[in-house]
């Protein structure tokens, strides 16, 4: 069930300086805070894929994938468009910044769109998921030159590295 999560005495005040952002459950108990800002990037460019030395995975180990702070880092490190689009939204109450989401969340995320943009919808300057029709892109590495993406019916795709997809600011947490 997703819903909308308020910055402490902001509840029922639906502009973006507001909230928290929009909280959905993944299917192994965590839960996603989605920050309803996104954009479409390329996870590295040409010349920052050889760079970038994480291992590709199987996408059994990357549905596994419980913390994606420290993979949204090491692309932040090397001025990963996506990365850097994430970074720029944070809980400074918190403490916390946006990451790239997982893999089971990206397929979350693709699976509850009616619901969070439901949710959106109420929160001023939102965006919503129904006006972006790329792939979410997750932090999972395919190869050497392809990521880890879902599309709109819950499709997994392997995406070139540059090519670009539907970036969405998230934090995982139980």
């Amino acid at each position: 069930m997703a819903k909308i999560i308020y910055k402490k005495g902001m509840k029922g005040q639906n502009n973006l300086s507001s909230i928290e952002g929009i909280e959905i459950d993944l299917i192994n108990g965590q839960k996603a805070l989605i920050y309803p800002k996104y954009a479409k990037r390329q996870m590295l460019t040409l010349e920052q894929i050889s760079k970038w030395g994480t291992a590709p995975e199987a996408d059994i180990e990357a549905l596994k994938v419980t913390d994606t702070t420290l993979a949204t880092q090491q692309l932040f490190a090397l001025d990963s468009p996506a990365a850097l689009w994430v970074a720029q939204f944070h809980d400074p109450d918190k403490c916390r910044i946006f990451c790239l989401p997982s893999l089971l969340a990206a397929l979350e995320i693709q699976h509850q769109k009616k619901e969070i943009d439901a949710l959106a919808e109420t929160v001023e300057g939102a965006d919503l998921l129904k006006d972006y029709t790329a792939c979410i892109l997750s932090c999972s590495r395919h190869s050497l030159k392809n990521c880890k993406a879902v599309g709109g019916r819950g499709n997994k795709y392997d995406i070139s590295l540059n090519g670009t997809c539907l970036v969405v600011p998230t934090i995982l947490y139980r």
